[in-house]
């Protein structure tokens, strides 16, 4: 269920947009994408067929009749420029009030309450258009979308040497989690964030344009 601190916490992170990475624990986990950053049941996850990434980012999960994503889809940047745009898929955002972060418990309900069919649109929209970037909002820089844990003992595991060098603090943080070590407040270098965004592109199989 959505209402686990742990989601809650993630949820407004991504809404706030902060730099420090969200409170994760026990990274080493593959029930579902993100499963040492969200606990639900996970025979409430629906895989996407229609996601062609090596991973996925952003995962569907039934909530009884209703479904919702982690992270929360509203307002990220991809579906606020198709909804500015008028594009074929803003119906779709709009009907779900997506194209801005929910600002209201009715508003988030709604994001939260998608029927599956289209909370699955959303999510082969939002990877189809996958592509991590080091990004500033008001002075502050940050990597969005911001790496979960699972993503970091990835890029961790596929570079040694970057694992070994420019991110040894990031990677070794990574691996206490699967001890479940609180990783609360812990923010990216300058080195890091200029680091990291080619690399999740890699391990998700997406281009860096």
């Amino acid at each position: 269920m959505i209402a686990h601190a742990i989601l809650a916490a993630a949820l407004g992170a991504l809404a706030l947009g902060l730099t420090a990475c969200v409170p994760q624990q026990g990274g080493d986990c593959n029930d579902y994408p993100h499963c040492g950053s969200w606990k639900i049941d996970p025979a409430d996850y629906v895989k996407n067929p229609a996601v062609t990434t090596k991973h996925e980012y952003w995962a569907v999960a039934k909530d009884g009749p209703k479904a919702y994503l982690f992270p929360r889809p509203d307002g990220f940047r991809t579906i606020a420029a198709e909804c500015n745009a008028n594009g074929p898929d803003a119906d779709l955002f709009l009907r779900n009030s997506l194209c801005e972060p929910a600002t209201s418990e009715a508003l988030l309900a709604r994001v939260n309450g998608m029927g599956l069919d289209d909370a699955l649109a959303v999510s082969t929209f939002l990877h189809a258009h996958l592509l991590f970037q080091r990004v500033t909002t008001g002075g502050s820089a940050t990597i969005e979308p911001f790496p979960y844990i699972d993503d970091e003992l990835g890029i961790c595991d596929e570079n040694p040497t970057e694992r070994n060098g420019v991110l040894k603090t990031t990677c070794d943080r990574a691996e206490k989690s699967k001890s479940g070590s609180d990783l609360l407040g812990h923010t990216y270098t300058e080195t890091e964030l200029n680091t990291m965004p080619p690399l999740l592109n890699k391990y998700y199989g997406v281009s860096s344009k």
